[in-house]
């Protein structure tokens, strides 16, 4: 293969590496749902690595880095068309290092969404292809001295650069649009004389940030321990500092022997003591949820294991917990929360949707703060 002919396809290959990388970009930015080969209304692959913590970087899509990098190979190999020689090699060969260091970056992350998050995105694995086969054509161009020629005009080979940028950002429009009209279509309304939130409850994030989310939740429930929660969290102390504050709310049944109310009890114990947070983050991340992981977790939380097994043998020094264990779930019960965890999340304009387990992502996204920060009805 000519040096130059492998040069012109690894442009090509840039090009379209750079539509995917955008259209992933834009889309994650407007939480919008990609076709990715399941049907609809089913979690997709795409939806589960949009969802990761690790599909983003200082609040930036991964997939904007991507695009990043296919742009500057694109460009490249547009100087290169230009360039025999010595030049050409030395621009050839660094080429080749950003494609080799794209190519593990890509095959790193999918095999982190194969391996830990159990999920295919056909998108994430098209970008990863579109990386590795420039790797490849640029391997085998740098085996030969690329010799003088006739280039094409300019204006000619930035024509598939240019088609790859508009196609990938009107189909991004196209999903961003859809995933807002998708956002007002859903229209939840609260419950008359429903109470979200009481002073009381604990919070987390910044007490003047402009959207409220509060979730009913237990401690003990399988679909409460998966990573979404501790992602949430972790999110309104990162990226969504000063936007989002989180209140949390328990919906568990006063039953002294059942774990999920012990872990109940305790969390508020340890939140009069100013450790809510820090037991609640240290009991989820514990593998199989037991009484000695609950006493690990009050440990964790700096507070001392043994009055809070004490706690847990005395029906009468429960009592001040076990009256807002009540309240909170006499207020579920209003809201008619059947099942954890429940997320209500009540925007800028006073508009409050509901969703449940990792349905949460989706209220958080841009898209919908931006679809509910004008006056709502």
């Amino acid at each position: 293969m000519k040096a130059r002919v492998a040069n012109r396809i690894v442009y090509l290959l840039a090009c379209a590496g750079s539509f995917v990388a955008l259209v992933l970009g834009m889309a994650h930015l407007a939480g919008a749902k990609l076709p990715c080969g399941v049907e609809q209304g089913i979690p997709s692959g795409c939806d589960v690595v949009a969802q990761s913590p690790v599909s983003s970087l200082f609040g930036i899509p991964i997939a904007f880095f991507g695009l990043a990098l296919y742009l500057v190979v694109a460009v490249g190999s547009l100087l290169r068309e230009r360039l025999v020689g010595a030049f050409a090699d030395t621009l050839g060969l660094a080429l080749f290092g950003l494609l080799a260091a794209g190519t593990l970056i890509s095959a790193g992350l999918l095999a982190y969404a194969w391996i830990a998050l159990n999920a295919v995105c056909l998108w994430c694995t098209a970008s990863g292809l579109l990386m590795a086969l420039p790797l490849f054509v640029q391997s085998i161009a740098l085996q030969e001295t690329q010799q003088p020629a006739r280039s094409a005009p300019a204006w000619l080979m930035a024509i598939p650069l240019i088609v790859a940028l508009g196609a990938g950002a009107g189909y991004g429009v196209s999903l961003t649009r859809q995933a807002e009209a998708a956002i007002r279509a859903q229209e939840y309304h609260l419950t008359p004389g429903a109470v979200l939130e009481r002073e009381v409850n604990h919070v987390l994030g910044s007490p003047d940030a402009p959207v409220t989310m509060v979730v009913f939740a237990d401690l003990e429930c399988p679909a409460c321990r998966r990573k979404s929660m501790l992602s949430v969290m972790q999110q309104v102390e990162g990226d969504l500092k000063d936007k989002v504050r989180l209140v949390y709310r328990h919906y568990v049944k006063a039953n002294s022997q059942a774990l999920s109310f012990q872990a109940a009890v305790l969390a508020e114990w340890c939140g009069k003591q100013g450790k809510f947070w820090q037991f609640v983050k240290a009991f989820l991340q514990k593998g199989t949820p037991s009484q000695t992981a609950l006493l690990e977790a009050v440990r964790a939380a700096g507070l001392d294991a043994r009055a809070a097994e004490r706690l847990l043998k005395n029906p009468d020094a429960q009592k001040p917990y076990v009256k807002k264990l009540e309240t909170d779930r006499a207020d579920a019960e209003q809201l008619e929360v059947t099942m954890t965890p429940v997320w209500y999340v009540r925007y800028p304009n006073g508009k409050v949707d509901r969703a449940f387990g990792q349905g949460v992502f989706r209220l958080l996204s841009d898209a919908a703060i931006r679809a509910h920060s004008t006056p709502y009805p």
